[in-house]
């Protein structure tokens, strides 16, 4: 499967625009569909800079 396709089937299964849940650590569709369960926030803090990585991921991904 191509990319292209890839965008296709994601395009078809979730229903736009998705939801960042700060609280649960999850992104949701519009119809309540859970997307992903994001785990391992705690890698983060091993980063440069953990806050802008959790920011970054809690601005982008809704827009996805």
């Amino acid at each position: 499967m191509n990319s292209n396709e890839t965008q296709d089937m994601v395009k078809e299964t979730i229903s736009f625009p998705v939801i960042y849940d700060s609280k649960q650590q999850t992104i949701w569709d519009s119809k309540g569909m859970m997307v992903c369960d994001i785990k391992g926030w705690g890698k983060i803090q091993f980063m440069g800079n953990q806050k802008s990585g959790r920011m970054l991921l809690e601005k982008k991904l809704p827009n996805f």
